[in-house]
């Protein structure tokens, strides 16, 4: 057998391989052979293709958490004992494909809900209080902050919140 059947005999035995160390092998043996350029370009997939499955998994960003301050702005003269004065109240946010759900702690033990979307940068959602109190925000920098108020009667409760991302599940 001469040399070009040898070296074709090598490469029709490590064509469909995915282990790299056979192209190098052929590359070792045919520097310069007729399948050189197709050998490294075979080499650099294979090690490429091994370095992909060895890479963790990309995990979708799951579910994103803020806590802050509910501030209202004093004044109120209907109804809510918390907007008759300035009060700070803390509130929880959840932002999830989207999907913006929370909460306002006032300072008698109520749980006010707060429901909305986000899309990119923005956050419009309404707490869950009589006929509903407008919010509307945006996130940048791990912070989410904005204005809400009530549509219907701005006199009665407005005020601001601010809240900083605690935690990625």
């Amino acid at each position: 057998m001469d040399d070009k059947q040898a070296e074709l005999l090598f490469w029709d035995s490590i064509k469909n391989s995915e282990n790299k160390a056979d192209f190098q092998a052929y590359l070792s043996r045919y520097p310069n052979g007729q399948f050189s350029a197709l050998a490294k370009n075979r080499a650099a997939t294979v090690a490429n293709a091994a370095q992909v499955a060895a890479a963790p998994a990309v995990r979708p960003i799951g579910i994103r958490k803020w806590v802050g301050i509910f501030k209202t702005k004093g004044g109120g003269i209907y109804g809510f004992r918390w907007c008759k004065t300035s009060t700070e109240l803390k509130m929880e946010l959840t932002l999830e494909s989207g999907s913006v759900k929370g909460i306002v702690h006032t300072n008698d033990g109520q749980k006010l809900q707060i429901r909305g979307t986000a899309a990119g940068k923005k956050l419009r959602a309404k707490v869950i209080v009589a006929r509903g109190w407008n919010m509307v925000g945006s996130f940048s920098n791990g912070v989410v902050k904005g204005r809400f108020w009530n549509p219907l009667n701005s006199s009665s409760c407005e005020g601001t919140f601010k809240a900083k991302l605690v935690g990625v599940e």
